[in-house]
């Protein structure tokens, strides 16, 4: 929210406020006991200067509506203010069903819920508005294979193909983490993504996000492996989730598992 907003709205009485907010209709908010008066009464404070339109009102409704129920009541705690208001305006031009929408609404319920608030970092809010469907299904798919690998030619920045790929690893495996997989099925599909071109791209912007990170050195006997395997023509990267990246994972997961769906 901006300067200017937060400046009138600070300039208007309290008591005119509260006459505001008691003579508004009654938001679908209050159905959900204490912590939805308390949410509905912050939003309908901080959104009255504004408030444009009943439409961008119920997309915020709605957005809490969700983040709400999916939060058992007996764990439902009121999340920092801060954070109420920050989502509730981004939530002003995202709809509830869209990825980033449902990124917002994971965050948001994260927040009120005892036994997760710990993952509502407030870092991921402006992180949530940078991500692509391909970088939200990258993040997937970086926590289903762990590690992850992918494979680069060592001269250019073109994309292995899948015929590339499964003629230089078919059949061929070694132990991570004290088993045996095999690199084939650890391995990332550029193709699968919406946009396969930026797939370097996209390793890049979550890196610098913070979400992953990625090598090629020796780190272990068994890495070294790949030095049997490998050729002059290619390289081969592990890839995998940061700290930061795994709790992001865990916040949101709903939302980047829905993308399979």
């Amino acid at each position: 929210m901006d300067k200017e907003t937060l400046d009138l709205i600070q300039s208007i009485p309290k008591d005119v406020w509260l006459q505001l907010y008691n003579d508004a209709p009654k938001p679908m908010l209050r159905q959900f006991g204490k912590l939805g008066e308390d949410l509905a009464k912050t939003l309908r404070l901080i959104t009255f200067p504004v408030q444009c339109t009943a439409f961008i009102q119920d997309r915020i409704d709605e957005g809490f509506k969700r983040a709400i129920q999916k939060v058992p009541e007996e764990r439902r705690v009121t999340p920092p203010e801060g954070l109420i208001l920050d989502i509730a305006d981004k939530l002003k031009h995202h709809d509830s069903e869209t990825l980033v929408g449902k990124l917002y609404v994971e965050l948001l319920s994260a927040s009120m819920d005892r036994e997760r608030n710990n993952q509502a970092h407030p870092a991921f809010l402006p992180i949530i508005g940078q991500l692509s469907s391909d970088e939200a299904l990258f993040l997937l798919r970086l926590s289903k294979k762990k590690p992850s690998l992918y494979i680069k030619h060592m001269l250019t920045w073109d994309l292995v193909t899948k015929e590339e790929r499964e003629l230089l690893l078919e059949g061929k495996s070694f132990p991570f983490y004290d088993e045996e997989k095999n690199l084939l099925d650890m391995t990332l599909h550029p193709e699968e993504y919406f946009y396969p071109n930026n797939f370097y791209i996209y390793i890049e912007h979550l890196n610098e996000l913070g979400l992953l990170e990625y090598t090629n050195e020796a780190t272990s006997e068994d890495w070294k492996r790949w030095a049997e395997i490998k050729s002059i023509k290619y390289d081969m990267w592990c890839i995998q989730l940061t700290k930061f990246g795994e709790l992001f994972f865990k916040c949101c997961t709903d939302a980047l598992v829905s993308l399979d769906k």
